[in-house]
């Protein structure tokens, strides 16, 4: 007899959004920020072994830099 089964199954949707801006303050400074968000949406398929979840995770940021 044997057994033929997917151990491990995944797929991912990963969306990222970025934006920068960047501008000169004075004659020694450029001041530079921005920010991004990223959304990834994690589907395992279930086997008879393991029985794993979906998840959502979603990360924000934002930057800010002063160059002289």
């Amino acid at each position: 007899m044997r057994r033929h089964e997917t151990n491990f199954r995944t797929s991912d949707q990963t969306t990222d959004i970025d934006a920068q801006y960047e501008t000169r303050i004075g004659g020694r400074h450029g001041l530079v920020f921005g920010g991004g968000y990223r959304h990834v949406d994690v589907e395992t398929d279930t086997t008879f072994t393991m029985q794993l979840g979906s998840a959502r995770l979603s990360t924000s940021n934002l930057f800010l830099q002063d160059e002289m």
